[in-house]
């Protein structure tokens, strides 16, 4: 049985919606490594993907889709998709990512030069360690580090609410970070008058949060200014930019490459993916 047109057409949008951010490219990626591995539209990507195989693979989905017949027909794309696993799997890579891992190493498509990078892992399951555990595959506090769509919705929008106050309004961290605690507390006890509860955030969790996506909430920052009609960054903002990701970012942002008449611009994702592959 197959999935309903509409959540066939459903995947379809999200997944050009993904394929448009993807492809565009802002003035100051250059500036670190982490605006281009960072970025949590590309895990919403492999996500995707991950989720059409397993329904193809349950015979809920048919190999004849949207997703799949643009990933064989453009196999640029998928290389590039790959490369993003293979730059998670060197520091916190999720289950998915191994998997596409070995999968390269099995067909050849990886070759030995970036083989190479995974030869301490590869070594641990040559000697029957489990391959996941190999790989380091970490797994804390109910969410993986390593894919900001495992964090709660309520979370992120916490984390996004800080590093904008601390970003667009020149709070400190500490400040920023009491403000989400204090205002977290009004809404538990609004809980409690209707009878109801949940645990509060504290300085524990919410450090702990931006230590492992902040980078992820920096860049949706980034997108949306670099979408909006002000794309000015003024002294203050570019000031606590600095003091908080240590990046000394243009006055200016400017969209250097994006899509034309098709939703992928190719050439901007080839650079990428061979900056992603160089780093």
């Amino acid at each position: 049985m197959n999935l309903a047109p509409s959540f066939e057409k459903q995947i379809e949008e999200q997944f050009n919606n993904l394929l448009f951010r993807i492809s565009v490219t802002g003035n100051y990626e250059h500036l670190n490594v982490m605006f281009r591995t960072h970025r949590r539209e590309y895990r919403e990507m492999l996500n995707l993907i991950d989720l059409v195989n397993n329904k193809i693979a349950d015979g809920i989905l048919t190999k004849d889709n949207y997703i799949s017949n643009f990933l064989e027909e453009v196999e640029a794309f998928d290389d590039y998709l790959n490369k993003l696993s293979m730059v998670h799997a060197l520091s916190n890579p999720t289950k998915s990512d191994v998997n596409k891992i070995m999968h390269g190493i099995m067909t050849g498509r990886i070759d030995n030069k970036l083989k190479s990078h995974f030869s301490d892992a590869l070594s641990k399951v040559v000697t029957g360690t489990n391959i996941y555990k190999a790989f380091d595959v970490p797994q804390s506090y109910g969410y993986h580090s390593g894919d900001p769509e495992s964090l709660s919705k309520k979370d992120y929008n916490r984390l996004r609410k800080m590093i904008n106050d601390i970003i667009d309004k020149g709070s400190k961290y500490t400040k920023a970070r009491t403000k989400i605690i204090e205002d977290d507390l009004q809404q538990y006890q609004n809980l409690m008058f209707k009878g109801e509860s949940r645990k509060i955030v504290d300085k524990k969790t919410l450090n702990k949060h931006f230590e492992l996506f902040g980078w992820y909430v920096f860049n949706d920052w980034c997108y949306d200014k670099l979408m909006s009609k002000d794309k000015k960054i003024n002294k203050i903002t570019h000031r606590q930019i600095y003091d908080l990701f240590e990046v000394d970012m243009p006055h200016v942002l400017e969209i250097t490459d994006a899509p034309a008449n098709h939703p992928v611009n190719w050439k901007s994702l080839s650079v990428k993916a061979e900056v992603i592959r160089s780093s």
